[in-house]
């Protein structure tokens, strides 16, 4: 019952990630004039990234009650894996909301989404509050999956030793799932070469552009990370610590 409750609520979040870079499919009829999708809105995309986010770091209330945890097994807590898969996801689907800006009237760019979601993940340091065990988990997440994206890792991330992303059992999306949206009218994958060549270009660009962005976030959050190691304190000094020898590390190969 426990892990049932746990995998419809990560079907509701699911549902709420694809407004991100998502569009509204209208299908058109032949001759009546009318477009075949609506880009989401900037402010509905910012709108689902604060749910995602406010629900992903207030799962430990609920979903670490004592009580319930004491009929199991002991294990590690499970919502560790989960924030990271959600900080995870929320990184990966930067090339949707790049596509999709292209194509609106009031883009959410890349630069503005992935500032978001640092500005989120990063807004206590930023500010110099005290962190939560949330708040250090999913830092912790966000960095090594700027790792990840700008090619540092030497294994995949999921052999080091941060949460797992494993989420896709409990409902959520691939963040790299392919989705365009047009695809209900043939627009996404075609046998025609030229048609694909085309189609990777757009995401590699796309990705590029996402690749730039991550780069300059990593000097913000080293700059940021490298200051707190200093003023914090206990757990909060250990974590700051450990994030700035990872990202000189990182940065100095």
């Amino acid at each position: 019952m426990y892990e049932e409750v746990l995998k419809q609520f990560n079907r509701y979040m699911s549902h709420v990630l694809k407004y991100i870079g998502g569009n509204f499919l209208l299908y058109p009829v032949h001759g009546d004039g009318k477009q075949a999708f609506e880009p989401v809105s900037k402010e509905k995309q910012k709108e689902a990234l604060d749910f995602i986010y406010a629900q992903a770091t207030g799962m430990s209330e609920w979903l670490q009650d004592p009580k319930i945890l004491r009929q199991f097994d002991p294990s590690n807590p499970l919502f560790n894996d989960l924030q990271a898969a959600y900080v995870r996801n929320l990184l990966g689907v930067y090339p949707k909301v790049g596509y999709t800006s292209r194509l609106s009237d009031d883009p959410y760019t890349v630069e503005e989404y992935i500032d978001d979601v640092y500005d989120l993940v990063f807004g206590k340091s930023i500010d110099g509050k005290t962190l939560t065990l949330s708040d250090r988990n999913m830092e912790y997440a966000f960095v090594y999956t700027l790792f990840n994206n700008l090619g540092m890792l030497k294994s995949p991330a999921s052999e080091k030793k941060f949460a797992s992303d494993d989420i896709f059992a409990y409902g959520m999306l691939a963040e790299d799932e392919d989705i365009w949206p047009c695809q209900h009218i043939g627009c996404g994958h075609t046998h025609n070469g030229q048609d694909n060549l085309t189609i990777a270009r757009r995401e590699s660009d796309i990705k590029i552009q996402g690749k730039s962005v991550f780069y300059s976030t990593l000097l913000k959050i080293q700059r940021i990370v490298n200051k707190r190691a200093s003023s914090a304190k206990g757990e909060d000094k250990a974590h700051y610590k450990f994030l700035a020898h990872e990202i000189n590390k990182e940065l100095a190969e």
